[in-house]
């Protein structure tokens, strides 16, 4: 999901995501971060940014680039999504997507209780209507990624 909504944002701005800049991991592992980065950089040798889909794969990225000589973020400018702990730990720590996970929560117990209540309360009509609510990310810019040149 995360891929083709990344391939959507993109496609929305006019730009064409080549299906050679896409590399996927098996799992979201340190280890298959390593992989995945090592073929797109192989891929790629000219690259100046990768964006992993999990805050792990980015950290196995990191670690690929490095075994590389890549210097982060002065070589490679790398984001990943999640704002996981991990990418506080990671050196240089990791710029992130950070999902409003509270907030999220939130929603969906109050989407929950709407639910439960509309369908059996007394009176009811029945279940509410469907509907949906925007929550929208935060890019954390950290030391994994140089301004644009």
């Amino acid at each position: 999901m995360r891929v083709s909504g990344f391939r959507r944002a993109f496609a929305e701005d006019g730009l064409d995501v080549p299906d050679t800049a896409v590399h996927t991991a098996a799992e979201p592992s340190f280890t298959a971060g390593i992989a995945a980065a090592e073929e797109a950089l192989r891929t790629h040798p000219a690259a100046t940014a990768l964006f992993a889909t999990h805050d792990v794969l980015a950290v196995g990225a990191l670690e690929a680039a490095r075994a590389q000589g890549r210097s982060i973020p002065d070589d490679l400018s790398v984001v990943a999504h999640d704002d996981t702990p991990e990418g506080l730990l990671a050196r240089p720590t990791l710029t992130s997507v950070a999902l409003p996970k509270r907030e999220m929560a939130r929603e969906a117990v109050a989407l929950l209780l709407d639910a439960v209540g509309g369908a059996g309360a007394i009176g009811s009509a029945g279940p509410a209507e469907p509907h949906r609510r925007l929550l929208l990310p935060r890019l954390i810019a950290r030391d994994s990624t140089a301004p644009l040149a």
